[in-house]
């Protein structure tokens, strides 16, 4: 697949990666660190993405408030036949308090509901990045009924099960209010540390002996798993002959999941991470990684898992890609992976 290009004065749309992360969280943000504190965190802010620690992010995203990414507006203005897709903002009831979701209404719905979760490492990202608008957005334009949903994210004290509880909380609304008593099949799904919460709802529905289960899981460049996947070494080389790297450090990796999960006992809970459970009656599974990502592994290895356990799996390599291909609305490798996921979710 051809990699993507910048379009319409985007310089570069993967604003996932550490360093535009870094550099664009705002002056307000740089009041409160040291100078010798703020050298060091800005110091890899123009080189390579593993010269910035997840623990360094974390630390501006409090303060920040969040990653600035591109608009909802730009994303009309590169997309304009999406501004016909209506979008309603809703508030879900939830055990923590509210949960902030947004449905997309398809002008000719083809009959599936999907359910659909961002990323942001567990401590970022919300409703108007492109990873949950623009996708959204595409998929409603294509017929399908999109929920959107946001969650607490795991910063100033906040770690597992909250994240999911809001995930689960966003499944049993969209059952009890947009499916019930439909016949349509309803997914879910999400893309990287939305991937993790997806699945693990999944799990936690399956055990529960009295919720709708999905019809499917959707994960896009998932983090599953509470440490690094080890990589084949030949796959390694491959993906590291680009000199931009790899985004996650195996360092990254395990610092992501134990602030997620806050104790040693959630590391191993299967409803935190779900490669640690018993994968027998997963819902058939549609797994997206892209070549030149830290978590491909763990998306290859979840899929082999699933297989195995007796489900109907697909996978799906995007070649020559990086981590966050559906927050980029001006990328060929996020437009495929969207027609990817329709096509999936229009067969049941």
């Amino acid at each position: 697949m051809a990699e993507s290009t910048a379009v319409g004065g985007e310089s570069d749309l993967r604003r996932g990666r550490w360093q535009y992360a870094l550099m664009g969280l705002g002056v307000n943000v740089l009041k409160r660190f040291s100078p010798v504190r703020l050298e060091k965190i800005l110091a890899g802010s123009g080189s390579t993405a593993a010269a910035t620690t997840f623990p360094d992010l974390k630390l501006l995203v409090e303060c920040s408030g969040g990653i600035p990414g591109v608009s909802p507006a730009r994303v009309i203005e590169m997309h304009p036949l999406l501004a016909s897709v209506a979008v309603e903002d809703v508030t879900i009831p939830g055990p923590r308090g509210a949960v902030a979701g947004r449905v997309y209404h398809p002008r000719d719905p083809v009959g599936a509901v999907f359910v659909w979760v961002h990323g942001g490492a567990f401590i970022s990202g919300d409703l108007d990045m492109p990873e949950s608008h623009w996708v959204a957005l595409e998929l409603a334009d294509r017929g399908v009924t999109v929920i959107a949903l946001d969650y607490r994210k795991a910063v100033r004290g906040v770690h597992y099960p909250v994240p999911l509880d809001d995930v689960v909380a966003g499944w049993r609304w969209v059952v009890r209010t947009i499916a019930d008593g439909a016949p349509s099949a309803v997914h879910i799904g999400g893309a990287s540390a939305g991937g993790n919460l997806a699945a693990a709802a999944a799990m936690r529905l399956r055990d529960s002996g009295g919720d709708r289960l999905p019809a499917s899981v959707v994960l896009a460049y998932p983090l599953l798993h509470s440490h690094a996947v080890a990589w084949d070494p030949m796959q390694r080389a491959a993906a590291e002959v680009d000199p931009r790297g790899l985004l996650f450090s195996s360092q990254d990796l395990g610092e992501m999941a134990w602030n997620y999960a806050g104790t040693t006992a959630a590391l191993q809970d299967p409803c935190a991470f779900p490669p640690n459970g018993d994968l027998a009656g997963h819902p058939p599974l549609l797994v997206l990684t892209c070549e030149h990502d830290s978590l491909r592994p763990s998306g290859e290895a979840y899929a082999a898992a699933v297989a195995a356990s007796g489900a109907r799996v697909e996978s799906e390599m995007s070649v020559g890609e990086y981590h966050g291909i559906l927050n980029e609305p001006a990328s060929a490798a996020g437009a495929h992976a969207i027609e990817r996921i329709a096509t999936w979710l229009r067969g049941f």
